[in-house]
């Protein structure tokens, strides 16, 4: 039943999968310490943020700042591939 929900999002067309702010990610993932985000479509950065939390996060892309940022963090960076 996951796989499927993940496989149908994967197919979407990309105007139906908007990028994700990091900024945005943090406050989705703010009271669930120990999960792992999963998004499917691109995860870009906002210069925003001072404090980043050490989250794990899977995408199916990352601009190159919001993996640095988020590896800076002790964060983890994972792809579906």
């Amino acid at each position: 039943m996951f796989n499927g929900v993940i496989l149908k999002w994967v197919f979407m067309r990309k105007i139906n999968k908007p990028p994700i702010s990091l900024r945005r990610l943090i406050h989705f993932m703010h009271r669930k310490k120990n999960n792992i985000a999963l998004i499917v479509g691109t995860m870009i950065d906002d210069r925003k943020i001072h404090e980043i939390p050490t989250i794990k996060v899977t995408t199916l892309r990352f601009t190159k700042m919001a993996r640095a940022m988020i590896i800076m963090a002790r964060g983890e960076c994972l792809t579906f591939d």
